[in-house]
């Protein structure tokens, strides 16, 4: 499978950070919410508001037809949801893909389990006793002598990565890694998956980017 493409930049024209809406009449804290990812309300905004087709839509935030249809079909649901069901609607930290750069390529490090060729992810984060890198389309596999999250995430900031895949991780290395402004974390799923499946879902942007409601729900899984 072809690796060498680089991650597909999600084009937001509008900052939708301090939007959100909820039942009248019913204290916030009583609610339930629905968290609409950026990308999903700038999907919105511009099929909906401003009544463009679907492939000028998707040109428009830099990204496949199929993609942006996938986004706007998963707003609607949730928009749907919320309005059937008494939900507040709340807009998530913005979530466009890293800009490298210019001259600068992007490096993944994903946790492994073994050092085969297209090994499983490993679920627990500092305890993986591989990480693969991922650069210019070429996979390294590497030993992690590293004891603990926080001298892993140590070690990943001296091997220069700058994007990170996981399925579990504990609520320091996060907040190390968020401290940092120019890592951005990806969640694979708690279920098992290999290498190249990650690396596809990756590239089809169908990996969710982490933000500090879902490390929660990672960090109840740890």
């Amino acid at each position: 499978m072809p690796l060498g493409r680089k991650k597909i930049i999600r084009n937001i024209e509008k900052n939708h950070n301090k939007v959100c809406f909820k039942p009248c009449g019913i204290e916030t804290k009583y609610i339930e919410q629905t968290v609409l990812e950026h990308d999903e309300m700038e999907a919105l905004r511009l099929s909906d508001y401003e009544k463009l087709y679907q492939q000028e839509c998707a040109e428009r935030m830099g990204i496949s037809r199929t993609t942006f249809s996938r986004i706007l079909a998963s707003a609607h649901q949730k928009v749907a949801d919320a309005l059937l069901h008494g939900k507040a609607i709340i807009i998530s930290e913005r979530n466009e893909f890293p800009k490298q750069k210019e001259g600068q390529t992007m490096k993944i490090a994903i946790p492994v389990k073994t050092n085969k060729e297209n090994p499983a992810v490993a679920p627990l984060f500092g305890k993986a006793k591989w990480f693969a890198f991922i650069q210019d389309g070429k996979i390294s596999i590497k030993q992690n002598t590293a004891e603990g999250g926080q001298a892993v995430v140590q070690w990943l900031t001296d091997e220069g990565a700058d994007t990170l895949i996981i399925q579990q991780m504990g609520r320091m290395p996060y907040k190390l890694l968020k401290a940092q402004g120019n890592v951005h974390i990806y969640h694979s799923g708690f279920e098992r998956i290999t290498l190249e499946e990650v690396l596809k879902k990756f590239e089809e942007n169908a990996l969710n980017l982490v933000d500090d409601a879902q490390i929660d729900e990672i960090v109840k899984q740890h």
